[in-house]
């Protein structure tokens, strides 16, 4: 490749006008992207150069393209760059033409004045680079309705016509006498509200009206019946309130005592919690199965509605927190278990 191209085609990346000394300037301009519709062919766009043969006095770029390339002297380069532009005068004047590679091709015409023909690809540019032309073939446009019909007008009677989709139509009648006695009857009621005195008294005073809000906070008659008392304590309870006589729960033969749910049962201080907000049944079934696991320590914990399960008996924060670690590194079953203060 001739050395003087491969300095423009580099100068021109970075510039729109590279002047080359007493030859002209090659100017480049974008090119957008076009559609030929005669081949169905949409062409991505360009970077395109022009020669201006007036320009002729020098702007330094070339030069500095031979100075960094080379390292030399602003001076060498320029003396490189004149020997390399007679080569291309004498080429010119002694073959009529010039290749400039993908720049294109300077020529003479009969009048000895310079010809150019940029390369039809467009020249080297980054943000183009990649694209190319693409082939999109026209969509068949649909047949008017009159062609279709007039086909098959002419196929004849027996032919094989496409059946429409039919599409499933409602139509609701209503009779007109309908409609009025509706009207009628919704004005009679309009009427009956705007003239009909005010309600009277019906003798209750104000303290005596109901009280809706007190009324929905009364308990329903389709709960379901407490459960009855397992405690002889709770029983105890109950009947210094009621007055009433409330059945205990026969007692279990020893060996087999149930797990205590009763609130203080589970001494003040720091507990950890294995299990929270679940029913009582199966916080009970639980601890069961963690005493037959090893763990004599649980114990279901009922504070309001709220049933854990817990490991209680910790005076102090950092204990239970220790107790919280021995049984999470011991089983990963209690991997989510937390530390609870119980006052």
């Amino acid at each position: 490749m001739k050395e003087l191209v491969k300095h423009i085609e580099i100068s021109l990346l970075d510039n729109d006008c590279v002047v080359v000394p007493q030859v002209g300037a090659f100017v480049t301009s974008n090119a957008p992207a076009k559609y030929v519709e005669e081949e169905n062919l949409f062409l991505p766009p360009i970077r395109t150069v022009g020669f201006n043969e007036q320009l002729k006095t020098d702007d330094g770029i070339l030069v500095c393209s031979y100075v960094t390339a080379y390292g030399c002297t602003e001076a060498e380069a320029r003396k490189m760059l004149g020997e390399q532009i007679r080569d291309l005068q004498q080429e010119l004047w002694e073959s009529g033409a010039y290749d400039l590679g993908s720049i294109g091709v300077l020529s003479l015409d009969e009048r000895n004045n310079i010809q150019f023909s940029p390369c039809q690809a467009g020249t080297v540019c980054p943000s183009y680079y990649g694209l190319d032309a693409l082939v999109f073939e026209p969509l068949p446009s649909a047949e008017p309705a009159d062609s279709r019909q007039k086909t098959t007008a002419d196929a004849g009677p027996h032919a094989d016509v496409p059946c429409a989709k039919e599409k499933n139509e409602y139509t609701i009648r209503v009779k007109k006498s309908w409609v009025q006695n509706i009207a009628a009857v919704a004005a009679v009621i309009l009427l009956f509200l705007l003239i009909s005195p005010d309600a009277k008294n019906t003798g209750l005073q104000n303290s005596q009206r109901a009280d809706f809000t007190q009324l929905m906070l009364l308990p329903s008659a389709y709960e379901k019946t407490p459960a009855p008392v397992t405690d002889i304590r709770q029983a105890q309870d109950v009947r210094a309130v009621t007055g009433t006589a409330v059945a205990t729960k026969a007692e279990k033969p020893l060996g087999t005592p149930e797990p205590d749910t009763d609130e203080a049962s589970v001494k003040q201080g720091y507990c950890v919690v294995v299990a929270s907000a679940i029913s009582e049944k199966n916080a009970q079934s639980y601890v069961k199965r963690l005493h037959k696991e090893g763990y004599k320590d649980a114990r279901v914990y009922k504070k309001g509605r709220m049933v854990r399960v817990v490991f209680p008996g910790y005076a102090t924060e950092a204990e239970a927190y220790n107790q919280m670690n021995v049984l999470s590194d011991r089983s990963e079953e209690f991997a989510s278990a937390w530390v609870y203060h119980i006052k």
